[in-house]
Parts: C-alpha cells; sequence; structure tokens
C-alpha cells in the first residue's frame, strides 16, 4: 500500500506541477500544487517511518538529514498556524518590463521558512541547508529516490 501511494502522490504532484506551469495564472491549480505536495509529504514520512522502525536498515547520515528536512515541512504544513503554502513560485515576467528582456524559466521553490517551534531546530536547519528554495521537482524526486533504495532492501 505505501509503495503505490508514494508513488501515486508523486505522480499526481508532479502532474500539477507541470500544469501550473504552463498556465500561470490559474489560482486553482496553484491551490492544487499545494494540496498535492501536502499528500506527498504525508506518503512519504509514513513510508519513511516505517523505514526508520525496522532494525534490518542502516541509514546513512545524509538520508537521516534529507528525512529531516522533509519532516519539517511535513511538520509545518500539519502544525504551522500562519503557513499559507510551502512553496513559491519564480520566474517568469513582471512589471514594469526592463529591456533587454529576459524571462527566467517558472519554477516551484520551497518557501523560506522560520522556525515554528524550538524543538523542530535541527529539523529547521536540514530543512535550511537542503530545500530552502531549492526546486521542488528536484528535491522530491531525490527524495523518492532515497525511499525507494531503503524500500528495495526490505
Amino acid at each position: 500500500m505505501f509503495t503505490l501511494a508514494l508513488q501515486k502522490s508523486f505522480d499526481e504532484l508532479i502532474t500539477i506541477i507541470e500544469k501550473a506551469t504552463s498556465d500561470l495564472n490559474n489560482n486553482e491549480l496553484k491551490t492544487e500544487v499545494n494540496y498535492r505536495l501536502g499528500t506527498y509529504l504525508h506518503w512519504m514520512m509514513d513510508f519513511w517511518e516505517r523505514i526508520e522502525g525496522d532494525s534490518i536498515h542502516s541509514i546513512t547520515q545524509e538520508h537521516k538529514s534529507l528525512c529531516s528536512a522533509f519532516r519539517y515541512a511535513n511538520n509545518e504544513l500539519k502544525h504551522g498556524k500562519n503557513l499559507v503554502t510551502l512553496y513559491q513560485r519564480t520566474g517568469g515576467f513582471s512589471f514594469p518590463i526592463r529591456f533587454p528582456l529576459t524571462i527566467e524559466r517558472i519554477e516551484f521553490k520551497w518557501a523560506v521558512l522560520e522556525l515554528s517551534k524550538k524543538s523542530y531546530e535541527s529539523q529547521f536547519l536540514n530543512y535550511q541547508t537542503l530545500l530552502e528554495e531549492k526546486p521542488l521537482l528536484d528535491t522530491i524526486i531525490e527524495a523518492k529516490e532515497v525511499v525507494e533504495t531503503y524500500s528495495a532492501i526490505s
């Protein structure tokens, strides 16, 4: 069940990011990105907790730190009182237009967040280092590969 849920939520997130990148002013799609990201984080954390609880795995520190960063994002989504979205959309163009005109590629990146609870400090530091302002697609693909590495060992 975890493998199917993780894969399906991953596929849905990739699809909605691609749609939202090409339909720039569609607020419904932007909301959908946040929903799909939250769903993916939920399933990934459930899957990761199962891997962590399984004593046959020797998890690298690098992977523990990455998981901790995602855990912070997930905790903020669940418990953050002021959190509206976990991502920021960058690129495109804005007014006033200046010449020569350059239009950056539209990307969804992890938002800049603040430490919400002292008990989450190590997760927050990992979030800042490994996710903050980095492209969503790159980081979720990396996380999925990490989870799949350990699930293949089971």
